[in-house]
């Protein structure tokens, strides 16, 4: 394969002890690799296909308790991985301790091929993440609900009917309507008006 370097060995036991450190070391990647793809599900607001919400309805409020739901999942499911990656850590340092132990002279080459090896298969693990978050992006796009394009034709509220051209300022004040359009009078000059009217 591209990128692989074969190592032969001795006897079963040392296979054995090689094989449990690789697929440690392999676990903790994947491991890592889980939590990055659930905290990028998180920020972007995305619902992985583990997830599973059934809601009767389709109103704001169900999307808000799927959306909450969905938060506190991933937040749980990243706790759970980060205590597994923290078991992992501590079997991988004791595996790493005691195959240094077995293999004196040659287990820096030995982690090197291991380490190679690895590399190449988390490459192709990252680039399916990745393509598996485009496609819940684009499932997330095309469930989202389009909002109806109002196309509401706006009247103007005045009409000028007469030649008199009206500057910017002046059409903006009639626009707001007849409340603002004349200065309310002062509360004497109604009163001197009222007993003009109501003299005999």
């Amino acid at each position: 394969m591209h990128g692989h370097r074969n190592l032969k060995l001795a006897n079963a036991q040392q296979a054995r002890e090689i094989f449990q450190f690789k697929t440690l070391k392999q676990l903790l990647h994947k491991t890592t690799a889980a939590i990055w793809f659930n905290k990028t599900c998180r920020a972007k607001q995305l619902t992985p296909t583990y997830i599973s919400i059934k809601i009767n309805g389709n109103n704001r409020r169900d999307m808000n308790t799927i959306r909450a739901h969905t938060h506190f999942r991933l937040t749980q499911e990243i706790k759970f991985l980060h205590t597994k990656k923290a078991k992992l850590n501590e079997q991988l340092y004791k595996k790493h301790l005691e195959c240094a132990a077995l293999f004196p002279n040659c287990w820096q080459t030995i982690m090197d091929i291991i380490t190679e090896n690895l590399q190449w298969e988390m490459d192709n693990h990252y680039r399916k993440l990745n393509e598996k978050l485009e496609r819940l992006q684009a499932q997330h796009k095309a469930s989202m609900p389009r909002p109806k394009e109002q196309q509401t034709t706006s009247f103007p509220r005045t009409i000028n009917l007469t030649d008199i051209h009206f500057t910017d300022e002046e059409q903006k004040l009639l626009d707001l309507g007849l409340q603002y359009s004349m200065e309310k009078p002062a509360k004497a000059t109604c009163d001197n008006w009222s007993s003009r009217w109501n003299a005999p």
